[in-house]
């Protein structure tokens, strides 16, 4: 298991010399950050729970340490059944 992409990693997949790989859709993540900017250029505040309209960020997280870190739950799980819909 670990962090790749399935045009990087698909032979492993299939022989199951790699279990899972993970990912994030750049995508997803860009149109959540829009939807940050949005909020606050309207005046509002980031706040922690908060639902920013995207699959994966319906319900983000401060990152400890941070002053203006969030996260989401926005990965992607591929495997060998699933790993020939994703084109990347």
């Amino acid at each position: 298991m670990g962090t790749s992409i399935p045009s990087m990693t698909s032979k492993y997949l299939a022989t199951g010399a790699i279990d899972k790989i993970f990912f994030w859709d750049s995508a997803l993540a860009g149109q959540a950050m829009l939807n940050m900017l949005e909020v606050l250029s309207g005046g509002g505040e980031i706040t922690e729970g908060m639902d920013l309209g995207v699959a994966g960020y319906e319900s983000i997280k401060k990152i400890a340490g941070t002053t203006v870190g969030w996260s989401g739950a926005a990965w992607v799980i591929v495997d060998k059944d699933n790993m020939d819909q994703y084109n990347i």
